[in-house]
């Protein structure tokens, strides 16, 4: 009993020690706290948690010998622990003994001399950790050796050239890599991602990978690679022509260029994809991929015609493309391929010639002659009220959005379903039950669903306000909402007008950038892309801190970028944007957007 309770009493006095030991540590009162680690060490050698502390001290007061006999002990109970040899060495670095410096990375190299992944690891990290690169790569190597496996730290080394900027180096490794093992292929893949920043990087490992090409004509990873990092790059021409290559030197029959004109597109690279997509139809009709790429072109060049300036004949010629092509897969009796070219024919007709009785009538005849899978009926119906709110037939669209939520609950037309009926009731002005369907769909699955609803339901409870009993709020939010459903239907005139009536007849209604921000996307939709600038240059002007800072910045960008290509202001508002809000949902796209207007592309590759 007395012995348990004189161990308690140590155990209790050593704690106080160590607390007391810490704090004068902390206020930088190292001679006080060296007298207690002294006590503390002398009873607990083994007591690691002190040794930082207690060397640091030691170190700050110039007692070197003390502190290389501290090391040293550490050395010698735990001789495989590297990081004790490196605090050795770098007490030697800091009191200028070259030669005790020199001798102990020796001794730590020569440590490492069985096949012992966790020594090598550790000794590796620890040289890597103190900047030694090139002593960490041959632990690295050394390694390899051992274990009679060339490659087994491949990645470690080639992640220390990529930190050296030893690019050469680290392709060749890499390349050697894959060319061994083509199951590697996305590891490749995901260390070269880290290192695609400057267009001489590219430059180099594209080289390199089309000289390989060249000895290998037929391994597929050097091609995919190639290929691959030309999309990362954005550099979509080159990367259609080489697909065609590497497409007809497999026999694919086109299922490798339509690959690089889907990423084309998802990139927003009309004429490349439109090149890809032409290529594999020129194939014939009698290949396999004949029909999926003519209705991607179709989708392709409809996405060039609408990003710049068109006019109504511009949408003309394409509809009258759709009518032929219609044409041709009734002959050939294509089914499928009709209900898809047939929902973006009255696409065309509901959202760009202002014909929605047209797009009422093609959608009828898919949903209701055609064989068509229930989620795209379902798509079909939703598109359907869509055009029917905007023909202004309000309850035939809602009794369609209510058939689609109540067909398909939880699912994400459905909730597309839901949420558009809560908009149709937010356009009536009802604006508490939109709120209240809002909330449900705030936990949407789909991220795009949840974002808009938690938007609508604070843009309602922000300019209700807390006065939602205010006969002011409530006049001026209806008529935004009626002017936005001008806007959804296509009645621009009345939408704008609507717009400005609010702040004449509320003139304190906190709604004067959203109104610009309405009136500016009615203006790119009407091609009125001076206006549409000159407002959204307002709302950086007057309201940059407030909600639509980012988002007009960003469309301002895009405006100048895809539509008025004037590649120098677009790089200009990229960069403001992610410098004055870096933590806007835009940042991301903005830099590599900016990256590559800037001229981080890679150099085309010399022919054949």
């Amino acid at each position: 009993m007395v012995l348990t309770l004189s161990t308690g009493m140590t155990r209790a006095q050593s704690q106080e020690d160590l607390d007391l030991a810490k704090a004068y540590f902390q206020n930088g009162e190292m001679d006080k706290a060296v007298t207690l680690y002294d006590k503390i060490f002398s009873r607990a050698p083994e007591n690691t948690a002190i040794y930082g502390p207690y060397l640091n001290c030691l170190k700050t007061l110039k007692q070197f010998e003390k502190a290389e006999k501290l090391i040293r002990k550490e050395i010698k109970q735990f001789p495989l622990e590297p990081g004790f040899k490196f605090d050795l060495w770098r007490l030697y670095r800091e009191t200028g003994q070259v030669k005790k410096e020199e001798a102990i990375l020796k001794e730590i190299k020569k440590s490492v001399n069985k096949a012992d992944h966790l020594l090598v690891e550790k000794t590796a990290k620890a040289f890597i950790e103190n900047n030694l690169w090139d002593e960490a790569i041959a632990i690295y190597l050394k390694g390899n050796d051992l274990f009679n496996d060339p490659e087994r730290y491949n990645y470690q080394i080639a992640s220390i050239y990529g930190k050296q900027g030893k690019w050469e180096a680290l392709y060749n490794l890499l390349i050697q890599v894959l060319g061994r093992d083509e199951s590697r292929i996305q590891e490749v893949k995901n260390t070269v991602q880290t290192y695609l920043v400057e267009s001489k990087t590219s430059n180099i490992l594209k080289e390199k990978l089309y000289s390989e090409i060249q000895k290998r004509p037929s391994y597929i990873p050097f091609m995919d690679l190639l290929l691959w990092v030309y999309v990362q790059d954005q550099d979509f021409k080159n990367a259609v022509k080489y697909s065609i290559q590497f497409d007809k030197r497999l026999g694919q029959n086109g299922m490798i260029v339509l690959t690089i004109g889907d990423q084309a597109m998802q990139e927003k690279f009309y004429t490349e994809a439109i090149s890809a997509y032409s290529y594999v139809m020129g194939l014939g009709k009698n290949q396999d991929y004949f029909y999926q790429a003519q209705m991607s072109l179709f989708d392709a060049q409809k996405q060039k015609l609408l990003s710049g300036r068109y006019s109504a004949n511009d949408l003309n010629i394409l509809r009258n493309l759709y009518l032929s092509t219609i044409q041709d897969y009734e002959k050939e009796r294509r089914i499928y391929e009709l209900i898809d070219i047939n929902i973006d024919l009255a696409e065309l007709y509901g959202e760009y010639l202002m014909k929605t009785d047209s797009a009422i009538q093609i959608l009828e005849k898919v949903i209701n002659t055609m064989p068509v899978e229930t989620n795209q009926l379902l798509h079909c119906k939703v598109k359907l009220g869509d055009y029917y709110l905007i023909g202004d037939s309000p309850w035939e669209a809602t009794l369609l959005y209510s058939q689609v939520d109540k067909a398909a609950p939880g699912a994400e037309i459905g909730e597309v379903a839901k949420f558009k009926n809560a908009k149709w009731s937010y356009y009536q002005g009802d604006f508490a039950w939109s709120q209240s369907q809002m909330d449900i769909l705030k936990s949407s699955t789909s991220e795009l669903i949840a974002n808009d609803a938690l938007n609508l339901t604070v843009f309602i409870s922000e300019n209700l306000g807390s006065g939602a009993d205010s006969l002011a709020n409530i006049n001026s939010m209806k008529m935004y909402a009626k002017a936005d459903l001008f806007s959804f239907q296509h009645q621009y005139a009345k939408a704008l007008e609507t717009y400005d009536s609010i702040l004449v007849y509320y003139p304190d209604a906190p709604l004067a950038d959203d109104i610009l921000y309405a009136k500016a996307n009615i203006w790119i939709k009407e091609q009125n892309f001076e206006k549409a600038i000159e407002a959204l240059s307002e709302i950086s002007l007057k309201y940059g801190e407030d909600i639509y800072g980012d988002d007009a910045l960003y469309t301002k960008a895009n405006l100048y970028d895809y539509t008025l290509k004037d590649e120098k202001k677009a790089m200009e508002l990229y960069s403001d944007l992610f410098m004055k809000y870096p933590g806007s949902t835009y940042v991301v796209k903005a830099k590599k957007r900016y990256r590559q207007l800037r001229g981080d592309k890679l150099e085309e590759m010399k022919n054949e």
